[in-house]
Formats: C-alpha cells, structure tokens, sequence
C-alpha cells in the first residue's frame, strides 16, 4: 500500500503484529477500514487455551506461551483482566503504584561494551542453583542508590 490507499478489512480477529511497510502523507492517508461495517478487530494478543494452565504454587499458574516477538515486554491478561507476569517481589495489579525490590546487595563489573555482569543479592530471592537466571531480564530504573 502507497499513500492514498484504503485496505478493507473482513470480519474476524486479527491476531497478528500490523507494521505497514510505507507511510501516507498528510494530504493522502492509508487508511484501514472495515469491510461493508464488518466487525474487525486487530490485536497483538495470542489466547492460552484454558487447558494449558497449570497450578505452579500457591496461587501462581503458569502456562507454555510461544512468542512471535522478538520485545523482551510481554503482557498477560485472564478473561480481559491484566495480569502481572512472575516476577520479584510479587507484586499488586495496580500498575500505578508496583511493589519495588530493594535488593540488600549488588555488585556488576563493566564489560566496557555497554554490556556488564553483575550480582544481586536479597534473602528474599528463593535460592537458587548457579546458572539458574542465565538468559532472564531484568528490567531495572537504576538512579543514584544504585551502583
């Protein structure tokens, strides 16, 4: 599709990543419509069949979840309800105001890259054997109490 073009979309849910390869203009849109008034809906989301969650824990389940995505931010939802993935500390839903760690220790040497490896230590984080978080995330806001 150029600028200018219309894309008539049928009925049904999309569940698919849309990125259009090239832009409208500000005078001449792509536009994407719904065919003849047809319900459409486009969402990133996949559905988890009810039948692959199982009880981890406690209260905690966990599902096999196959990503098409290459971004590292996935998000959960259970019958339109968000979710807060496993993470540490557990946390509330209210996104507004999250239950942040405080780790007791840490440490990283700086692999001058831009890439470092460091440590984290709390009593609170479950033991665990060596090698266990290699390849996890970390999604931190580091500020001046961090080093």
């Amino acid at each position: 599709m150029v600028a200018g073009d219309t894309a008539f979309i049928r009925a049904g849910i999309y569940r698919e990543s849309v990125t259009p390869k090239n832009s409208g203009t500000q005078g001449s849109l792509i536009t994407f419509m719904p065919f003849n008034g047809e319900a459409v809906t486009v969402s990133g989301a996949n559905v988890i069949p009810a039948t692959s969650w199982t009880l981890s824990g406690g209260s905690i389940y966990k599902a096999p979840v196959s990503s098409n995505s290459s971004s590292s931010f996935n998000q959960v939802f259970v019958d339109g309800q968000m979710m807060i993935e496993a993470r540490w500390p557990n946390t509330t839903l209210d996104v507004s105001h999250p239950i942040l760690a405080q780790p007791a220790a840490g440490s990283f040497i700086d692999g001058g890259t831009g890439l470092s490896t460091g440590t984290i230590t709390d009593p609170n984080l479950p033991a665990r054997p060596d090698g266990y978080w290699t390849g996890a995330t970390i999604h931190a806001a580091l500020g001046a109490a961090w080093w």
